[in-house]
């Protein structure tokens, strides 16, 4: 208490002989409340000195000037600490290389490669060796301090020229340099650096030197591994695998070009981070059905960033045994046996469907299908129906694309068989599980995610989720499949990976259904609600993995027990109403910050009002996005087979631009293949062309709205064409709906900049919404998510369109809404709508109708 006083006084006027005054001054306290005053600091002090050379530390202080009282802001740090090094540091690392001999680098190539080694001599560092390698092995230079004597051996080296020694077996390299570092000294740390121009050939393939690369990661986790790849031909996944960390690799488009790594002799390369023994593993996150333990590390000394040190958390496998409790659930399967699914994954989905049958108590039943569907019922029958199916596979002498891992069928010519039903498929899965009398229904789709119809399959993946909240759903990713079809059905979470060999996948039972006895595991509970009933078990919700588990939290926003409005919302339609309040759908619950729901989840939302453009989709089809063309051909796919007009599609590449005329979306459709013919270019010259034909085609429509979609990275190697074409374009078509959509890892979106602005420039996997926005309907008069909602604004032009949304000029008809006297219209549900006579559900639109 800072108490104050006040006073006050009085003068004698009279005095008066032989009596005393009184006193003439009185004092007492006031403002005796607490003072709040917040803590004042001084500025901080220099740095001290670095504590040493190499990885050491040093700190800085400062003082309180004025102390914190009452209610006051309290007093930060007085204290910080930081990792440094000096301008002199001497790398600590000993450095051995291993360089590429072999037949594919010529003579004048391999002296540039000795010309880069032999400069590291010029660093100071304590020792460097080299090693060469083609079919075998050869020692370059011994490990050795005396660096002249080092540059002396590699400017000497030789190289394979022709004959049997003309292979590349990095992976005899990589065993014959950790032989020789791990007999080296403790003292210093470890590099392995690493030069070729392509990838492992001879016996074991490119397999084995991943298979040595990871091993030399495990067994030496403070190793640093740098790998350097020259030239087109280099196996990118080999590189990667071979390299500690992703800062270590290096990719060039010649030898020339090792002189921009002149930087490297002159300080060290890879990581040279000291970290602590691992700590010991932690409890396993499930008792059984395949879980996950984790340890950890910590960085003990740093000479370089941080970010380039070894990995500080290892997860291994533990429990992997099956959970013996029965799954307690009628269970329906929906199987891929389509095209795009080879003989190896087919035997994968076989092992996947007998281990499922074996553990399910209830009925289980299957829907087995291509371009046509079969449902079988029983657990036996399914087993048998898969044991002698006759697979779909293309026709012989079809020529086939092939895709990582995979096979995928061209369009034309096909077998009859050949195509992806998946929406019917699920359709017809979740009928027979609708009449399942248990409480528990489990529907489980495993598939490669890639149907011939994804906007068809995710409405009816999106109205199955919406309609069965209470539903078990869950996925299998066969091979190398998209998993973003797979996710209009299930949250991310709940998909599982099925690829490599079945005899060593591991069965996880809580993917397929729950145990029905026992005490509750945290792995048991599917939403942040339930899992917040588990949390005097210690569980709580990862928000990262969007699954509940051991040592988790369940945040406030996750779960409306806590008082917060998004967590009760259970669909994607019902948690876009609270858009406005900031939720989102992330991994099935509505959370504040997730992300907004897309119009092919909720067509009926608020903004959703599906054009009816003609639309023409101008596709850069090279090199440059072919390792993305499995999620570009789904979205773009997607954007054909939504649009209400008509189609064309322009693609392109480095040289070449091919087109279709404005018409049905089948003919677009089939011209949707990969470039199978790469030649590899940086950037695209053509691609002024291609905008010039895709304006060329859009301007044959007599739609009164036109769209055009430009799917690309925005790089051009003739930018200046790219830009007049661009312009052109926008000036001479001003109410075209334009629109780019940004593909691949590197995009530039400058290169977009002349065709649309920022806000009409959206990511890839947002694409299928372009259909769903309009420029031309600016106003939001026609906002109504029902029907009857819609026929209220009839005045105002507005009406029910065949796409499902309120839009000027459509017609709300009679079936469409039981205001205007009709029977059907009130029924909400399918289910409820089969009860009336003469209605039927419209699985397109959601809407019981007349016929």
């Amino acid at each position: 208490i800072n108490a104050e006083y006040m006073g006050r006084t009085r003068q004698v006027s009279k005095l008066i002989d032989g009596a005393g005054c009184p006193s003439t001054v009185e004092t007492q306290e006031c403002n005796t409340e607490i003072c709040n005053i917040d803590c004042v600091l001084s500025d901080w002090s220099q740095w001290t000195t670095c504590s040493q050379n190499c990885g050491g530390t040093q700190s800085r202080t400062r003082t309180i000037q004025t102390p914190q009282n009452g209610n006051g802001k309290p007093c930060d740090s007085l204290q910080q600490t930081r990792f440094c090094s000096t301008k002199d540091c001497t790398c600590l690392n000993e450095i051995e290389f291993l360089i590429d001999g072999s037949c594919s680098i010529t003579s004048a190539d391999f002296q540039k490669v000795l010309g880069f080694v032999s400069g590291f001599s010029d660093s100071v560092l304590p020792a460097l060796g080299a090693i060469g390698y083609h079919r075998d092995t050869y020692t370059i230079s011994e490990i050795t301090s005396d660096l002249g004597s080092f540059s002396s051996s590699v400017k000497g080296a030789t190289k394979c020229s022709q004959g049997t020694c003309c292979q590349t077996r990095t992976y005899l390299g990589l065993d014959l340099v950790e032989s020789k570092l791990s007999t080296r000294p403790e003292g210093n740390g470890k590099t392995i650096v690493v030069l070729t121009d392509g990838k492992t050939t001879g016996n074991g393939g490119p397999e084995a030197t991943i298979n040595s690369a990871k091993r030399i990661s495990s067994s030496h986790p403070n190793w640093a591994v740098v790998a350097i790849g020259v030239g087109k031909d280099v196996n990118l996944e080999e590189i990667r695998s071979i390299a500690s960390a992703p800062s270590n690799v290096y990719l060039l488009n010649s030898f020339d070009d090792l002189d921009s790594l002149t930087k490297l002799a002159h300080t060290c390369p890879g990581s040279n981070c000291r970290v602590s023994e691992w700590s010991t593993w932690s409890s396993c996150s499930v008792s059984c059905g395949g879980g996950s333990k984790t340890r950890t590390r910590s960085v003990t000394s740093l000479t370089t960033d941080i970010s380039l040190c070894p990995s500080s958390v290892e997860t291994q496998a533990c429990n992997t045994d099956e959970c013996v409790l029965p799954c307690d659930s009628d269970v329906v399967l929906a199987i891929d046996a389509s095209c795009s699914i080879n003989s190896g994954e087919w035997q994968t989905i076989q092992w996947w469907v007998n281990k499922i049958s074996a553990t399910v108590k209830g009925d289980l039943s299957s829907v087995i299908y291509d371009k046509n569907v079969k449902v079988v019922k029983g657990k036996f029958e399914t087993v048998q129906a898969l044991t002698n199916h006759v697979k779909c596979y293309p026709k012989e002498g079809q020529t086939v694309v092939p895709k990582p891992q995979n096979d995928k069928c061209l369009p034309e010519p096909l077998n009859s068989c050949c195509g992806t039903s998946a929406h019917t498929a699920l359709e017809s899965a979740a009928s027979i599980l609708s009449a399942s009398t248990k409480t528990s229904k489990t529907l489980v789709w495993i598939s490669d995610g890639s149907s011939s119809y994804p906007d068809l399959t995710a409405r009816a993946a999106n109205l199955i989720k919406t309609q069965n909240p209470g539903w078990n759903i869950r996925a299998i990713n066969i091979g190398d499949g998209s998993r973003y079809e797979l996710e209009t059905l299930v949250d991310a979470s709940f998909i599982t990976e099925a690829t490599g060999n079945p005899s060593v996948s591991v069965l996880k039972l809580s993917p397929v259904c729950k145990p029905i006895t026992g005490p509750k595991g945290c792995d048991e509970a599917a939403t942040a609600c339930e899992c917040l009933g588990l949390k005097s078990q210690g569980c709580g919700w990862s928000s990262d993995k969007g699954v509940c588990e051991l040592g988790g939290v369940t945040d406030c926003f996750e779960c409306s027990s806590t008082g917060c409005s998004c967590g009760a919302v259970q669909t994607a339609c019902s948690c876009a109403s609270f858009a406005d309040s900031g939720c989102g759908w992330d991994r099935g619950v509505c959370r504040t910050g997730g992300k907004p729901v897309s119009c092919l989840e909720c067509p009926s939302q608020k903004g959703c009002n599906a054009c009816d453009c003609d639309v023409v989709v101008v596709l850069n089809n090279g090199c440059s996005l072919s390792s993305k063309w499995n999620d570009i051909s789904l979205t773009v796919g997607s954007v054909i087979n939504s649009a209400n007009g008509k189609v064309g599609l322009v693609t392109y590449d480095s040289e070449t631009v091919s087109s279709t005329t404005l018409g049905s979306k089948s003919s677009a459709t089939a011209a949707l293949v990969p470039n199978t013919k790469c030649n590899y270019v940086t950037g695209s010259s053509v691609t002024h062309l291609a905008l010039a034909k895709g304006a060329e085609i859009l301007k044959t429509s007599t739609s009164a709205c036109q769209t055009l979609i430009l799917v690309s990275d925005g790089k051009s190697s003739l930018p200046s064409k790219t830009v007049l074409a661009s312009s052109a374009i926008k000036r001479q078509n001003p109410k075209w709906n334009i629109w780019s959509v940004n593909a691949g890892d590197a995009v530039d979106s400058k290169g977009f900049s002349s065709l649309v602005r920022s806000s009409k420039q959206i990511a890839l996997l947002g694409a299928s919404d372009v259909v769903y926005k309009c420029s031309q309907e600016t106003d939001n008069e026609c906002a109504a998510s029902t029907p009857c909602d819609c026929l209220k604004l009839k005045s105002k032009g507005c009406g029910w369109s065949h796409t499902g949304v309120c839009k000027k000029g459509s017609v709300t008809e009679c079936f469409e809404c039981s205001n205007d006297g009709c029977a059907c219209g009130n029924e909400q549900n399918k289910i409820d709508c089969a009860t009336q006579s003469g209605c039927k559900w419209d699985k397109y639109i959601g809407v019981c109708r007349i016929g």
